[in-house]
């Protein structure tokens, strides 16, 4: 008995790993799939922006063309901004994003990254509420990419006007920050929120991205040995809360992740 049950414990190892194989390789295809397109995009959306901007020069265009090339311009910034975003998550995705973790304040640079954000956020009101003296251990870049990429997010989900909050504060060993909004929150596939290419469309409106920013922000809180985590407010709308460790009072100098 005992021989046979180890034979079927065998079995399964061998079949988990297997299964972990497959996911590794497929992991694999999916980065170097991805390094392809950003590297066959990023030319000609180049080239685009450059011979836009060319004929925008020229004083003898009329404004009929003009307003024809503006909006060509436009398309292309955009296009340029997603092949950007695709490209940062390639290079996490192979390692070549080194992360120097020291500590950083959250309680000042969450100020300072919203003040920075004012010209995103239009018409929608901001609300702080900031703890004082919360500092996390961290890399202060990959900080500031992960509260444009929540605050973005926020913003592009949230009904005209309504507003958006951003609170920091100390508990239990993490430093937490955490981005609010009154827009229609996640009815399910919480934790898919966080994956490439998920895009959620509440009530069926097409909202433009390739779903890249919140799985950049994963990547990069869980580099820096932290959590991110979605859940719905009793008040309506979405709570996005980055957890990072504390820093040590006995913290020296940065450190490579």
């Amino acid at each position: 008995m005992s021989r046979r049950r180890n034979q079927e414990v065998q079995k399964a190892n061998d079949l988990l790993s297997e299964a972990n194989a497959e996911l590794l390789r497929a992991d694999r295809e999916k980065t170097t799939f991805l390094s392809t397109v950003v590297h066959e995009l990023q030319i000609p959306v180049t080239s685009i922006q450059g011979f836009t901007a060319l004929v925008l020069d020229d004083a003898h265009l009329d404004s009929t063309t003009r307003e024809y090339v503006l909006r060509i311009a436009r398309n292309a910034e955009a296009l340029s901004k997603l092949v950007t975003e695709l490209h940062e998550f390639s290079r996490l995705g192979r390692g070549e994003i080194s992360l120097a973790l020291e500590p950083v304040s959250l309680s000042s640079h969450a100020p300072q990254i919203v003040d920075q954000l004012a010209a995103v956020a239009g018409d929608h009101p901001i609300h702080l509420d900031i703890q004082p003296d919360v500092t996390v251990r961290a890399d202060p870049d990959a900080v500031r990419r992960i509260m444009t990429n929540l605050f973005t997010n926020a913003v592009k989900f949230s009904p005209p006007r309504t507003e958006i909050g951003v609170t920091v504060h100390a508990a239990g060993g993490v430093g937490v920050m955490s981005i609010l909004d009154e827009g229609p929150g996640i009815s399910d596939h919480e934790e898919q929120v966080f994956e490439l290419f998920y895009h959620g469309r509440p009530g069926g409106e097409h909202i433009p991205g390739l779903g890249i920013g919140l799985a950049v922000v994963r990547q990069l809180t869980e580099r820096m040995g932290g959590s991110v985590a979605l859940a719905n407010r009793a008040e309506g709308g979405a709570r996005f809360s980055v957890c990072l460790p504390l820093a040590s009072p006995s913290t020296e100098g940065p450190s490579r992740d």
